[in-house]
């Protein structure tokens, strides 16, 4: 039996506590850089009771290379929830993000 071992966590006091991953996503170009997107917890009444109404979003960019494990890189903010991201494949610098509208 192999055995697991966590590496790192992409969790952040402010922006993720309390929320679920939404995605994660890496660059082939620089594997240590990882994104990763958070979403309320919430029951399928409550995301129909809020919907349509603006709510902040966060993309955190880690960089396992240099973060010391508790601050994110880059902090992305969108006015919807973002749902769906991804790094450009020719231009990793660019993530594009779709959101809830």
């Amino acid at each position: 039996l192999e055995k697991v071992e966590a590496c790192c966590s992409f969790a952040h006091l402010e922006y993720s506590k309390g929320h679920a991953i939404g995605r994660i996503e890496t660059t082939p170009h620089n594997p240590s850089i990882v994104a990763v997107s958070h979403r309320r917890n919430l029951s399928l009444e409550q995301q129909a009771d809020i919907s349509g109404r603006a709510e902040n979003s966060h993309v955190l960019v880690w960089d396992r290379k240099f973060s010391e494990g508790t601050r994110p890189w880059m902090i992305l903010q969108s006015p919807q929830e973002c749902t769906s991201f991804r790094f450009n494949p020719s231009r990793p610098h660019l993530i594009a993000g779709g959101c809830v509208n």
